[in-house]
């Protein structure tokens, strides 16, 4: 039985339960996730003739009772329909006995009406404007109406967004079908405007009016904001905004608004709407593609009126809510429209309007609550960039510009809220600038970062007046981290940014800040020192005590000690970035690092700090530490940390530490040589970390040792960046050695039982193993893919897979010498031309398990006796056995572990977990057995 049959069967039996008189449910959670099933599935569930028949069902057995049907399920039922009638031929099985106008019948005599169902019924009412045999029915129904209506009466939010969703559908989609409906709509809508006893506006003073018509423009927003944010200006959708300009005038309609009534509240919804219908009527009246720059230049006269009306009758928090609106409506028109060269040059930039807007408050922050000298200082970077965005702007820009430092001036107590609130618009809006864009306002947030801290160095009367501005405080060190990792500003761009690296430590050696102030400093300086250095700074910084780069260690030393974990925590991060670009990009970072004990501190923290976040970022930060040579040397070696990642796997609780020290393991083992007498031990942890660890995390990083392991095996048999040279120097017999292919086929037979003696052969079977965890499966198929890649090029193996029908097969033959290789003695290379030519197919297959007891023996007084020491032995796997497994489809195995595990998350699983719930065990067991 096919997977779409099951769904049938349950669905049918789910549905049925529904129906029930006596069921109860809690909860619509189940319910919901079921819906989001049928609507990401598609066609190929909705299609099954269960659902359609199960509504009309429900609509004929709600009829005929006397009791409603309980709030979700009818809920469920009408997010149902709305689905199913997106399709028109299903919405035609549904109009045959008029079902859609019974359901919404049996809706209506629900008395109260749940919000939950007011949304399922709008939801449905979208579903029929998508299609014209839909938006017939409903405009012959009227309920269309109950829509709109929605829009004016509903308690909730999200009833009204919904509902304002469905009247910008029915109009999008009716100018399309019918454009006189939509005219009739949009007059109905608007009948409080436009109806001739409100031409003189005088008798609008009645508070219910009043906001009857705030309603109205909300409404009217929001259907030409999702006009513009639609982003589809072809002649046949722009008739819908033109109903609103050229049919009604609209525009001169709030003209006549805006002058009479003042009201804060009242006049920001007038002017949202205008500047609205500002960008809007530019498009209309001409080609989008070719508009001349003169209406442009219009456009920003336009708007730049309106918001210095709106700064002046309005709140700032509501003139800044308008200015993202314009700011969103121009980027959105931007692409479209013709080179902006010319705008640019005559200083009518509106997106350099808005940035220059989102700045002025940081500025006139600057002049109210930071120190005189501040002011009255030289600084040569900063009125370079001041002088700059003076020259952007137009005399009537810089009026505004005025006017608004003037309000932000004088309205000295919510300055630090307006600040916050502009910075806010700059996050939000980022996706729209381009690099000199993002640098400008970069720029100027950096400016006044650093005043605050300056300010408070200069004069402490000022510490408790930032000291309460957390939100603003964190926002702005949000946003400077922010634009330089999305839009790699370096020093390049804005020199501002080596500025801030001092600011930053400023803050950092400043005491009296909240952890999540501290925070913020700290991810701040992280991206700065990888993104802000120069390279004078390079250079300097290697004179460590005469830079302040020498005092990030020695902060960072006093934050690991903070008693906020996060603060520790996001120390080592910026740890971490040191050592990072300390071991290539910036050497002169390491005589930094040395120079604290910070390094020593690592050691304890990753055993002894008690927090787990803490203890594994100290182990990210000693895995970078280790490939530092010089580090090492002078002090990572006498730290014995091979022991210590032991101690780790044996005493640590927490999967996140434990994967950490598996990675700390693999690098130590990459770059450094452990002592013999610890190999056995490291690798009897290691065995166990990839093969019983309960977490997969763990599991896939102690995979990556024994990659490397296989790696650095290889290495040391000659190979170099994947291949063997031509000769190569043994280390065995003290002299060059020609590397033939039976020389090398030799030595990859070595490396072979090598892994098989440390268990790594038996660490990749048991990772591939069904058992196993779908990333262990992948990430072991990858490292034995490789294996097998060097094998098979060498021709250790066939290059293609071949199954062994008989014995006599040349794969299926072996030359059981091969395998009696001690692996605890040297092999000797000079009687290698004692293998005899089919060394290529010997190492496939055997089946002498005899052979194997002298091989695989180890050697016990090699190995340490410490207590703390994991107690059993690693499992071996002879090299035939690994080979023999490999034969198969590798990938294949990972398709077939997917198939599976995706059965257990689908739509049947969900089903069954209801059909539990709501108590028919019996069918669930029926439907097992398919």
């Amino acid at each position: 039985m096919d997977m779409i049959s099951v769904y049938n069967l349950k669905l049918k039996a789910l549905l049925e339960k529904l129906l029930e008189s006596q069921l109860q449910l809690k909860d619509d959670r189940n319910i919901n996730i079921l819906l989001s099933y049928l609507s990401e599935l598609g066609e190929a569930l909705l299609n099954l003739p269960i659902l359609v028949e199960w509504v009309q069902k429900a609509v004929e057995y709600w009829e005929s009772l006397n009791n409603p049907a309980l709030p979700v399920v009818l809920s469920f039922t009408f997010n149902l329909t709305a689905l199913l009638v997106k399709c028109e031929y299903r919405f035609y099985l549904f109009s045959s006995k008029d079902y859609i106008l019974r359901l919404c019948n049996i809706l209506k005599s629900t008395v109260p009406l749940p919000p939950s169902n007011k949304l399922a019924y709008i939801k449905l009412l979208i579903s029929l404007t998508s299609h014209k045999p839909g938006l017939n029915w409903l405009i012959t129904s009227q309920f269309w109406k109950d829509g709109v209506n929605f829009c004016f009466t509903s308690e909730t939010v999200y009833v009204q967004k919904e509902a304002y969703t469905f009247v910008y559908c029915l109009l999008k989609n009716s100018t399309e079908a019918c454009d006189h409906f939509c005219s009739i709509v949009i007059k109905q809508i608007l009948s409080q405007l436009i109806k001739p006893s409100n031409q003189n506006l005088n008798c609008i003073n009645d508070l219910s009016a009043v906001q009857e018509i705030i309603h109205i423009l909300k409404l009217v927003t929001f259907i030409l904001q999702s006009f513009i944010k639609d982003k589809t200006f072809t002649p046949q959708r722009l008739k819908l905004p033109a109903i609103f300009i050229k049919d009604i005038n609209l525009e001169q309609i709030i003209c006549n608004l805006m002058l009479t009534l003042r009201e804060p509240e009242f006049y920001h919804e007038l002017a949202s709407l205008m500047l609205v219908l500002n960008h809007l009527s530019l498009i209309i009246e001409n080609q989008i593609d070719s508009i001349p720059t003169t209406e442009l230049r219009k456009l920003y006269v336009k708007n730049l009126q309106l918001l210095t009306d709106h700064m002046n009758t309005c709140s700032v928090d509501q003139f800044l809510v308008m200015c993202h609106n314009g700011e969103l409506y121009w980027n959105v028109l931007r692409p479209h429209l013709p080179k902006l060269d010319d705008i640019k040059a005559n200083k009518c930039d509106m997106s350099m309007l808005y940035l220059i807007i989102h700045s002025v408050p940081l500025y006139s922050l600057a002049i109210t609550s930071c120190s005189k000298s501040i002011i009255e200082e030289e600084d040569e970077i900063k009125e370079l960039f001041y002088e700059e965005v003076i020259a952007s702007m137009c005399e009537s820009t810089l009026r505004t510009v005025y006017k608004i430092r003037d309000k932000c001036i004088k309205d000295e107590d919510q300055l630090f809220y307006i600040c916050y609130k502009c910075l806010l618009n700059v996050e939000r809006c980022q996706i729209f600038y381009d690099k000199p864009e993002a640098t400008s306002i970069f720029r100027c947030v950096c400016h006044s970062y650093k005043d605050i801290i300056v300010s408070l160095k200069d004069k402490s009367g000022l510490v408790s007046k930032f000291m309460n501005r957390e939100n603003f405080l964190c926002t702005i060190m949000n946003v400077i981290t922010k634009f330089v990792t999305n839009f790699d500003i370096t020093w390049t761009d804005a020199f501002e940014i080596v500025c801030l690296i001092d600011a930053c430590l400023d803050y950092l050696n400043f005491m009296n800040w909240s952890p999540k102030i501290a925070l913020g400093s700290l991810k701040m300086l992280r991206i700065l020192i990888s993104k802000g250095m120069t390279p004078s700074m390079v250079l300097l910084s290697d004179q460590a005590y005469e830079t302040p780069l020498a005092t990030v260690p020695v902060i960072l030393y006093n934050k690991l000690h903070d008693p906020n974990w996060e603060i520790r925590d996001t120390s080592l991060e910026v740890l971490h970035t040191l050592a990072i670009i300390a071991q290539d990009k910036f050497p002169s970072f390491q005589n930094i690092i040395m120079s604290s004990n910070v390094t020593s501190l690592l050691i304890i923290i990753c055993t002894g700090d008690g927090e787990s976040y803490v203890r594994a970022s100290a182990l990210k930060c000693l895995q970078e530490l280790a490939k530092i040579q010089q580090i090492w040397t002078k002090i990572l070696v006498n730290e014995n940390l091979p022991n210590k990642v032991v101690e780790i796997f044996e005493n640590e609780t927490e999967a996140i530490v434990r994967s950490e020290a598996a990675t700390l393991m693999e690098v130590i083992y990459h770059y450094h040589t452990i002592q013999s007498e610890l190999l056995h031990q490291v690798y009897t942890v290691m065995y166990y970390a990839a093969t019983m660890d309960l977490h997969w995390e763990v599991q896939v990083k102690a995979l990556g040792f024994w990659q490397t392991l296989i790696f650095k095996q290889l290495v040391n048999q000659g190979m170099i960046d994947g291949t063997f040279p031509s000769v190569t120097f043994s280390k065995e017999n003290r002299k060059i050695v020609t590397l033939t292919e039976k020389e090398i086929q030799s030595r990859l037979i070595k490396v072979l039982h090598y892994l098989s003696k440390c268990g790594c052969l038996a660490v990749l079977l048991n990772a591939m193993h069904e058992s196993s965890d779908l990333a262990v499966n992948k990430k072991a198929v990858k490292v034995t893919k490789k294996l097998l890649e060097v094998l098979r090029n060498h021709s250790i193996i066939p290059s293609s897979t071949i199954k062994c029908d008989s014995p006599s097969s040349p794969v299926c033959s072996l030359n059981n010498d091969i395998f009696e290789v001690k692996l605890n003695s040297p092999t000797s290379f000079a009687n290698c031309s004692l293998l005899s030519d089919n060394v290529i197919n010997q190492i496939v297959s055997s089946h002498d398990s005899s052979l194997l007891s002298n091989v695989y023996v180890c050697d016990s007084s090699k190995a340490l006796t410490s207590s703390n020491v994991v107690k059993q032995e690693i499992k071996v796997v002879p090299p035939f056995e690994f080979l023999e497994f490999t034969k198969r489809d590798l990938d294949l195995l990972i398709v077939e572990r997917q198939q599976w595990l995706n059965k257990l998350n689908d739509l049947t699983s969900l089903l069954d977990d209801m059909l539990k719930n709501y108590g028919d065990f019996n069918y669930v067991n029926e439907m097992d057995c398919y």
